[in-house]
C-alpha cells in the first residue's frame, strides 16, 4: 500500500494501516487484492487523443459552493486546470495541500479542517 500510494504524502504507521484496511480486501482463497482498480491512471498516461473530452460546459453550470483540494505534487490535476476552476463556473475555492501528490487522503486533522470549515461556512 505504501509503495502504490507514496504520492499520498507522509503518514504514520497507524495511518498507513488504516488506509490499507480500507483499500485491501481478502479473496476467498486468502490472497489479497486492492478494493479499487490500481490501473485507474493508465488511460491518463496512455496516448490520449489530441483533444481531451471537454467538460467545461458542465462545470460552468454548477451553481453551488465548490471546493477543490489539490495535492501540490499532483501529476493529474494541474495548476492551470485548478486556476480555471477558480475563475469560472462556481468559482471554486481552491486549497493546495503541500507535500502531497494526487490525492490528499483527508485523514490528517489539518486536511479534515479544510473540508469541515468549507462545509460549515455561511
Amino acid at each position: 500500500m505504501r509503495a502504490v500510494s507514496v504520492s499520498f504524502g507522509p503518514h504514520t504507521d497507524a495511518e498507513w494501516r488504516f488506509l490499507t484496511e480500507h483499500v485491501v480486501r481478502r479473496n476467498a482463497d486468502g490472497s489479497l487484492r486492492m478494493h479499487y482498480d490500481p490501473a485507474i491512471a493508465v488511460p491518463f498516461s496512455a496516448d490520449m487523443p489530441s483533444k481531451d473530452v471537454e467538460l467545461w460546459k458542465f462545470y460552468d453550470e454548477i451553481r453551488c459552493p465548490t471546493l477543490v483540494l489539490r495535492g501540490e505534487q499532483s501529476d493529474l490535476l494541474t495548476r492551470d486546470t485548478v486556476a480555471q476552476m477558480a475563475a469560472r463556473g462556481p468559482r471554486a475555492k481552491v486549497v493546495e495541500i503541500q507535500g502531497v501528490g494526487h490525492a490528499p487522503t483527508l485523514i490528517h486533522a489539518d486536511q479534515i479542517a479544510i473540508v469541515r470549515d468549507f462545509l460549515l461556512a455561511d
